[in-house]
């Protein structure tokens, strides 16, 4: 009975990290298009278009600042 429950919460465990890790993804990867399009413009490369997708806050942000750049 402890070791089904040691292999449960074993399984628990890893299904969380890999959770975590699929969220922590999600979020940064659009962040980081962000980062990479400001700093296109700290270049001076203003036609670099914003891939702006979502619907969420950091859809908006991508939005927001695509226009700023147009």
């Amino acid at each position: 009975m402890q070791a089904a429950l040691a292999q449960l919460g074993l399984l628990a465990v890893l299904l969380a990290v890999i959770a975590g890790l699929l969220v922590s993804e999600r979020i940064t990867q659009p962040l980081l298009r962000i980062v990479r399009a400001a700093e296109e413009i700290e270049r001076g490369n203003y036609d670099s278009p914003i891939a702006t997708g979502g619907a969420d806050e950091i859809g908006y942000l991508a939005r927001r600042f695509d226009a700023m750049r147009q």
